[in-house]
């Protein structure tokens, strides 16, 4: 794992544009939890949602960039004549720490709204992390106004998740948001996602007990952001995404958790499904807190971003309004009033 000094430390926090001129959504997960892979997901399907909307995403040209070197990594996946896929073509971990800056606007118009999504590498939230990475990314989470959570699917619900807590660390995902929680000024929306999820969801049975599984085995975050002020103040939603669309988990040692995935068919392709779905969240947000009138310095912020192009909030509004909700294992667990769609 890579070691920073305080002072490195220090640079990338600075690089971070402050909070105050963009939406950020913050990843929060382990090292090989596929952090990454669904940041390049989401990115690949919202290009192609938003267009069915008077509305342009319009990312950073190296973001963009990096963002489909990463797609290509995951098409290649596919790149077999049987059901075995080439794993040695997905994406390996990250090395470094990254920001990727898109614009959202009206089609053919200058962009109103950024949106900033961070990665950074799991490590730096594991038990071999100094307390100076830590303490990064605690702050990092802290200054966000959206958190992603990846989720490993077959490790939640495989064996009756026996690899839930070595594998997605719910415990210290609790009390990271815990500490970076603490005396909460403003709204969060926190974004609970099932990847590689597709052997998961294939009925409606399968579906609701997807999400039955996600609540169990994050009982302890759940139960902390449920009450005083947090349950005032945080929105917590569940939302599955089929990683890349037609690749299942197959097995696993007994020992040791090496999952084995298998194409759904000879000739599968990549196919990310409904990876777009915490974008859509995370503008209803956004949407919602825009319409509070309340004076507040969050909230004043939040009418700035978005500014008051009426043509833009519709077009947003039509865009959010796709969310999926009590669907297709899509839940929204508390905060429904911070994610109620304005008139």
């Amino acid at each position: 794992m890579l070691k920073y000094s305080g002072q490195a430390l220090r640079r990338f926090a600075d690089r971070l544009k402050p909070a105050t001129t963009s939406l950020r959504v913050s990843m929060l997960g382990p090292s090989g939890v596929g952090k990454t892979s669904m940041l390049a997901t989401m990115y690949d399907q919202m290009e192609s949602v938003v267009v069915r909307e008077d509305l342009q995403l319009t990312p950073d040209p190296d973001d963009a960039d990096e963002l489909d070197r990463k797609i290509v990594q995951l098409q290649r996946l596919f790149a077999t004549d049987g059901l075995k896929p080439d794993m040695a073509a997905g994406i390996s971990g990250t090395a470094d720490w990254r920001a990727f800056d898109f614009a959202l606007g009206r089609r053919g118009k200058k962009p109103t709204l950024r949106l900033e999504f961070v990665d950074y590498p799991g490590g730096w939230i594991e038990d071999s992390a100094g307390s100076q990475q830590r303490e990064w990314v605690r702050g990092l989470i802290r200054d966000s106004d959206a958190i992603l959570i990846p989720i490993d699917t077959p490790a939640l619900l495989e064996r009756n998740g026996l690899w839930h807590r070595s594998r997605n660390r719910p415990d210290f995902i609790h009390n990271m948001l815990q500490l970076a929680l603490e005396d909460l000024p403003s709204p969060r929306l926190i974004i609970l996602a099932p990847i590689r999820c597709e052997r998961y969801i294939r009925d409606g049975v399968s579906r609701q007990m997807l999400g039955k599984r996600v609540v169990e085995g994050y009982d302890k975050l759940l139960g902390h952001l449920s009450f005083g002020r947090l349950g005032e103040l945080a929105a917590v939603v569940i939302t599955p995404i089929q990683t890349v669309g037609e690749l299942e988990y197959h097995g696993s040692p007994k020992d040791r958790y090496l999952p084995v995935f298998r194409k759904q068919q000879a000739d599968a392709k990549y196919n990310p499904i409904d990876s777009e779905q915490p974008l859509r969240y995370v503008i209803r947000f956004a949407l919602r807190l825009h319409g509070d009138r309340r004076d507040a310095s969050y909230f004043r912020m939040m009418r700035q971003l978005l500014g008051s192009d009426r043509y833009l909030l519709e077009a947003a509004n039509a865009f959010a309004t796709g969310c999926k909700t009590d669907e297709d294992g899509f839940l929204i667990l508390q905060g429904a009033e911070w994610l109620t769609m304005q008139p």
